[in-house]
Order: C-alpha cells, then sequence, then structure tokens
C-alpha cells in the first residue's frame, strides 16, 4: 500500500508546504539566495515542486493515469528544452549524450502512456497490448521517476564542478523521492497511537462464530474471559460494519462458552481496536461504558428476553434470556414497535421449555413464554388501544415492574401486580349487550356480579335479579327495600297453591299460574316506575308454588304440575319486556339501559335443550331467550351467571358482548371461551387463583382479552359505601 494512501489529504496538503519550505531552505544553503533564478541553477527546484511535490502529495498521490504522465513528461521536455545551452556548439564531456539519453527516456514514457490512451477499448474490453501498455505507464510514468531523470540530467550538467550544490541538490531529490521522511512519520505515528491504544484495552473477549439476524451477534468466549449480561462490547454486526452491542445471555458450551449479544443502535462510532482489518472477527471489551447513552442499555435491569420466531399479530414468542426475575402468568411484557412512539403492552399467557442445537451434539435449553397483545396504554382515556403490527424479530422486550393496585372508581380490577386498570366504560353495554360472568363455586364470580349490580344501580338502572341462591338480598341491602319485597313475596306466594285444585274446561286457564302472571306484572310494574331508591328486586324462583293444567279435564279432574324455576324465569323476563314495550313507539327505540335481568345460577334458569330436567323448560328457555333478543331496542339486557357453560341455552351465551371468565375446568365451558378469548387465555383457566378472570367486551376498556385481578369485595364497599359496616 502506497504511504500516501494512509495519510489523509489534509495531512497530505500539509507536508507538500513542509517540503516546499525544505527545498528553498536548501536552495538558500546551495545558492546563497532564497528566490531561484530562471537559470539553470533554480530550475531543479522548479521541476521539484511542480513535478514531485505536487503530482505526489496533490493529484496524484495513490496512482498515476496516462493522460497525468502525458502532461508530467511535457512538463520535464519543456525544461530539458530550456537548458540545452550546448545547442550549436561542441559537446562537453559528454553533455549532450547525456542530455539526449534523458530526452529519449521521457519520449519513451510519452510513447507508452500516448498508446495506452489510443489503445484503450471504448467499452472496457481490454486486449493484452492495451493491458500492457497501461501497466507500463502506470509503473514509469509516476512524477518521481521523471523528476529523477531530469534532476540526474541537471546535477551531471550544471552542479558537478561544486560538490555542496552536487550534494545538496541530490538531497532534495532523495528527501521527496525515496525516503519521503514527513509522510513515513506520521505513518509511524499512527501505528504507534493504534498499538497503544491496543495495548491500553484488555486483550480480545473472544471471537465471532455466527449472527443471528437482524442484530444478534454470536461470539465464543476466550478461555479465562467471562461476561455477563448488560456487559459491552466492539464487535461486528452482519454487515460487517463495527458496532456496540449487549451481552444476553449464554447459549451452549462448545470450546468455549458461547455467548449472544444484542447489537445496539448507537450514533457513537467505536473506536478502531483492531490492525485494521475490516474483516477482523475479535470481541473487544467496550470502554466508554460510563458516557454510553442507549435506551435499551439503559433499561437493561428490566430487559427479559427478545421477540422469537412465529410471532403474530396478537401474541408473540419471547425467548426469555433471564432467570434472576420471577416471572409468572399475567406479567405485563413491553416491547417498543417500529410504527408506535408508545410501546406496545403484552401479558404473559404461558410458559414452554424449548431446546435446540449449538454445534455438533452440544444443545441448549431455554424457555419460551408466549404473550398476548393487550394493546397501547393510553393514561389520558385509561385504556388500551390497538397496536396495528407486529414487532420486528430480537426486539428487545421488558418486564413492567411490579405495582400496588390503583384507586379508580370505574376500575372492576387491575391487572395483576400492575396499577393499569381495567375499567366499566359503559354500564349502558353491560345491559344491552349483555354481560356473562362464568366460573365455578367459589372462584368469586357472585361477588362481582352484585358488584355490577351496584353500578348498575347508582348509574339509574333498575335491576331484577332472578337469584336461586338468596346471597343478593344480603349483599345488596341497600338498594332493596326489605319490607317491601316481604310483602310482594307473601303476596305472590298467595296466588299459587289455589291453583293445585283450579280444573278449567280451557287448560290454559287452570291452574294458577294467570293468577301469578297477572300479580307479577303488577309488582313489576310498580318497581319500574318506582321513582325512590329502590333500585333492586330479588326474585327467587324457589320460593313460588305456582300450578299449570296439564291436560283436558276428565270427570272434574286434570293433571297439574308446578312451574320450574326456568317457567318462572321465561314469565319474569316476557313481562318486563312487556312494560318496557308500552307505551314506547319505534322512534323512541334508543341504546340506553333501562332495565337489567340478573340470571344466577342460570343453568337453572335459562338451561340448553340438551340438560333440561323436566317438561317445558326447553320452551320455557326459548321464551326468555326470545325476550332478551328483544329487548335490547327497549333497553332490557342481562347479567348470565353459572358454573355450568355447557348447561346454559346458547342463544343467550352467544349474544354476550362482554364476558368474564374465572376459574373452569369442564372441557365444553373452557371450549366456548376459547371462542372468545383465544385458546391462549382458555388454557389458563382451570389454574386461576379466587378473584382472577380473563374479561373482555364492548362495556370494558380493553380492545382484547386480559387477565386481571378482580377488586376485593371488602375493598369495593370501602369506596361505594363509605361509612358502611356491612361485610
Amino acid at each position: 500500500m502506497p504511504t500516501a494512501s494512509l495519510v489523509g489529504q489534509r495531512n497530505r496538503f500539509w507536508i507538500l508546504i513542509t517540503y516546499v519550505v525544505i527545498l528553498f531552505a536548501i536552495h538558500r544553503q546551495a545558492f546563497g539566495e532564497w528566490l531561484p533564478q530562471s537559470t539553470e541553477d533554480g530550475i531543479w527546484l522548479y521541476s521539484a515542486v511542480a513535478v514531485v511535490v505536487l503530482g505526489n502529495l496533490l493529484v496524484t498521490p495513490y496512482f498515476t493515469r496516462p493522460a497525468d504522465t502525458v502532461a508530467y513528461v511535457v512538463a520535464a521536455l519543456v525544461a530539458l528544452f530550456s537548458v540545452s545551452g550546448w545547442s550549436g556548439e561542441a559537446p562537453v564531456d559528454g553533455d549532450e549524450y547525456f542530455w539526449w539519453a534523458v530526452v529519449g527516456v521521457n519520449v519513451a514514457i510519452l510513447t507508452t502512456a500516448s498508446l495506452a490512451i489510443l489503445m484503450k477499448p471504448p467499452h472496457g474490453q481490454e486486449t493484452k497490448t492495451s493491458r500492457l501498455a497501461f501497466i507500463l505507464t502506470t509503473a514509469i510514468g509516476n512524477p518521481s521517476v521523471i523528476f529523477t531523470t531530469l534532476i540526474a540530467y541537471l546535477i551531471f550538467a550544471y552542479h558537478r564542478d561544486s560538490t555542496d550544490e552536487a550534494l545538496l541538490v541530490a538531497a532534495s531529490w532523495a528527501i521527496v523521492v525515496p525516503i519521503r521522511p514527513l509522510e513515513r512519520i506520521l505513518e509511524l505515528g499512527q501505528r504507534i497511537q493504534r498499538l497503544w491504544r491496543q495495548l491500553s484495552l484488555r486483550s480480545s473477549l473472544g471471537i465471532v462464530v455466527g449472527h443471528h439476524a437482524p442484530n444478534i451477534v454470536l461470539f465464543q468466549e476466550r478461555q479465562g474471559e467471562s461476561t455477563r449480561l448488560g456487559d459491552l462490547i466492539e464487535t461486528r454486526d452482519e454487515s460487517g460494519s463495527r458496532t456496540v452491542a449487549m451481552v444476553l445471555d449464554s447459549v451452549g458450551y462448545s470450546e468455549g462458552r458461547w455467548q449472544r449479544a444484542l447489537v445496539l443502535q448507537s450514533e457513537e462510532s467505536p473506536s478502531d481496536l483492531t490492525d485494521g482489518k475490516s474483516d477482523s472477527p475479535h470481541v473487544f471489551q467496550f470502554e466508554s461504558r460510563d458516557s454510553f447513552e442507549n435506551e435499551i442499555w439503559l433499561q437493561r435491569e428490566s430487559l427479559i428476553g427478545l421477540v422469537g420466531p412465529n410471532s403474530d399479530n396478537t401474541t408473540i414468542n419471547v425467548e426469555i434470556i433471564r432467570d434472576d426475575l420471577e416471572i409468572r402468568i399475567g406479567n405485563l411484557l413491553s416491547v417498543q414497535q417500529s410504527l408506535s412512539e408508545k410501546p406496545v403492552l403484552y401479558q404473559i399467557t404461558n410458559g414452554i421449555t424449548q431446546e435446540e442445537l449449538v454445534e455438533q451434539k452440544n444443545r441448549n435449553g431455554y424457555v419460551r413464554a408466549e404473550a398476548r397483545k393487550l394493546g397501547i396504554w393510553e393514561a389520558d382515556s385509561s385504556n388500551f388501544t390497538f397496536a396495528q403490527w407486529v414487532p420486528n424479530l430480537n426486539s428487545p422486550v421488558y418486564l413492567l415492574a411490579e405495582s400496588s393496585s390503583g384507586s379508580s372508581p370505574d376500575a372492576i380490577g387491575y391487572v395483576p401486580g400492575t396499577s393499569f386498570p381495567l375499567d366499566v366504560q359503559s354500564v349502558n353495554e353491560l345491559v344491552t349487550h349483555n354481560t356473562a360472568i362464568l366460573g365455578v363455586l367459589g372462584s368469586g364470580k357472585s361477588y362481582l356480579c352484585m358488584e355490577l349490580v351496584e353500578r348498575l344501580a347508582t348509574s339509574g338502572i333498575k335491576v331484577v335479579c332472578v337469584d336461586l341462591t338468596d346471597q343478593y338480598q344480603q349483599g345488596l341491602t341497600p338498594y332493596v327495600d326489605s319490607t317491601k319485597e316481604e310483602l310482594e313475596i307473601s303476596e305472590l306466594q298467595s296466588t299459587g297453591p289455589p291453583g293445585r285444585t283450579n280444573v278449567s274446561l280451557n287448560v290454559q286457564e287452570g291452574g294458577s299460574q294467570n293468577q301469578f302472571r297477572s300479580k307479577l306484572r303488577e309488582i313489576l310494574s310498580e318497581f319500574l316506575t318506582d321513582n325512590s331508591a329502590r333500585m333492586v328486586k330479588i326474585i327467587n324462583p324457589s320460593d313460588y308454588e305456582v300450578w299449570r293444567q296439564d291436560s283436558r279435564p276428565y270427570q272434574g279432574n286434570a293433571s297439574m304440575a308446578t312451574l320450574t324455576p326456568a317457567a318462572i324465569t321465561s314469565l319474569v323476563s316476557e313481562i318486563l319486556l312487556e312494560l318496557l314495550q308500552e307505551g314506547q313507539s319505534v322512534s323512541e327505540q334508543d341504546q340506553d339501559a333501562r332495565c337489567c335481568l340478573v340470571f344466577e345460577e342460570a343453568h337453572a334458569l335459562i338451561p340448553e335443550w340438551s340438560a333440561v330436567t323436566a317438561e317445558g323448560d326447553q320452551s320455557a328457555s326459548n321464551a326468555t331467550a326470545r325476550s332478551i333478543l328483544q329487548g335490547r331496542k327497549y333497553g332490557l339486557g342481562c347479567i348470565v351467571v353459572t358454573q355450568r357453560t355447557a348447561n346454559v341455552t346458547k342463544s343467550i351465551l352467544n349474544q354476550c358482548n362482554t364476558v368474564f371468565a374465572l376459574r373452569v375446568f369442564d372441557a365444553t365451558g373452557m371450549e366456548f371461551l376459547g371462542n372468545y378469548i383465544g385458546r391462549d387465555y382458555a388454557g389458563l383457566l382451570s389454574t386461576l387463583p379466587d378473584r382472577q378472570a380473563v374479561a373482555y367486551g364492548r362495556a370494558l376498556s380493553c380492545s382484547d382479552p386480559m387477565l386481571v385481578q378482580l377488586n376485593d369485595r371488602l375493598s369495593f364497599l370501602s369506596n361505594a359505601r363509605p361509612g358502611d359496616a356491612e361485610e
């Protein structure tokens, strides 16, 4: 490599100035004056400056083109012809022969350069002759060769009688042609600087053995070296550019520990640590750690893994790189997507062990987490908005630090271990688009339902609870008129038993169901129009003995049967729909909820056709379903609460646009819920602790299903009913 190629253009310019000063100083020493005359005594200096200094340092520092050679030779010939003082006289001591020899050499160089120009093919298809002419020109046509021939003639012809002059002119030639001390000194300084930098750093940490594009460097540690998560190294990325990377984790051992490192996009240019070879595979420690500012590195303490392959727009696979963090189902993860300024949040739904081949028979085991997308958290509106795309492969994934739950009055629960709330953003849509609360006994579904009922009541929406458990009477005391309830229960109970002996020729008029229906309609009408604090009414179908005639009379007798809870439930739903329809034209229909019907133990109140236990329950369920389907137009909706999803009519369940799935064991229930919340969340249902649920729906603040820790009942009551000593 020519020395000039190691020296920048700016340095070459200052070297040129220095050489010119040196040449003028030599001329002053040899001839006693600073400015040379336009005679034989000064021609060497002009030639040196014009041909060598300018040519070698500025015009053609790397190689000389044929066209440049022509220019240099012409300048040299002009100088030779201007000093031919012997012309017309007898030659002195062979000067003429020397002059002709120098001219001949320069003419030969000129001829070779001219042939290289003339024989250059128009489309780059070189011949052997043209290539030979080009090689010869670049070899002998550089300024140093041309200047050497000129200076040799000038010393012989004009300075041979003065030893001092001859030596000084020869010294000037030696300085600017073979020795070139300034360039060599600068090159030596650069080498010393590079060597000093190498010696001041640690030796190579290892050697790169591969790249996992994008942005992952795989390197093999050198014996005696050890790196760990967060260490910064200097290496080369998959494109060969030097970069700073952060050590992640160990992926196996084969003739040394194999480590992965994540390439960091830093604006700081890494220092040149190697011997200058651009393809050096060595890995070095990065020394500017204290001043290094990179977002990924600054968040390294919460870095948990990388986005793995086969991720999609709803779920990502995360290669876990840490074993020192407590990770569990429900944790939130943060990933930065290129299309979003804010990070996208995901919730862990599963963990899977994996194994991969490192080299030969060496294998590496690791844990892969599956996480479901929640979206982008919008603090202003306290909800998650949908993120439109999938994160890039090998993007860093961060574990959000756990925090205590917040105190939002709208929150039905919080993402476990965080202050991110799940809000009820629309109590209207809890009713008009129906809600389902599904879970086994003791999982917390009744307390959740009572909380929803309380929110509906405080919003001015009447609630009728069809409850076989008698929990709601006690749990919703502030919204229930107990005295009025006892009186109405007594009135309804009195209408039923006499029907056992009420036989009619018209089967529909037999029994007591018409009397019961009439009284129930009166009671519900009064409840809906009551403007007092009475917002909740409790109906327990098992409290009533209502008879229906089951056959035509024969000799004054007929088959009689009592109404099942499902049949009484159908009466309640039909009457509520009739009352809400009365006096309301089609143009007055709106989406505001007016009354919510709660089905507690819904599998007994609205059973699926395959789960009925009494004749007529299937038709009763169908009647209830029709009322719910039509009721939305009149502000009637429902909340379905059950522990046996498979036994509840799907005509109503399929219309529930808000779902709370608590702990569930039966395969049918999990399969049904999988259509709503996804297979990943459905797979968690059998392991959920009490008061945890996977929630999703129109009435809630999340656009995708998410796992939440539901409100503690006592905590909710302390906020909803300050000073209330209940529970």
